[in-house]
């Protein structure tokens, strides 16, 4: 698949306070696509990470991402 990964939060309601704040900041982007919430854990934190899908291909996840980060949020596209 298609998709890229931005940093959230780290607790329930932080990431979920945080989510609809990027909902809101990037509602134009968001439009038609897949969010999904990860929790990693990194050995000494837990982060957690959104996940963006539903990308037609690699030039749409670069424009996002390129988007994203004009906002200041990290972006990294993923490629599978």
């Amino acid at each position: 698949s298609t998709h890229c990964i931005s940093s959230a939060a780290s607790d329930v309601y932080k990431r979920q306070v945080q989510l609809q704040n990027i909902k809101k900041v990037y509602s134009n982007l968001l439009l038609d696509k897949d969010l999904l919430i990860e929790e990693e854990n990194d050995g000494s934190n837990i982060i957690y990470i959104l996940r963006v899908e539903s990308f037609e291909n690699i030039n749409d996840v670069e424009n996002f991402c390129f988007e994203i980060r004009k906002q200041g949020t990290v972006c990294t596209p993923v490629f599978k």
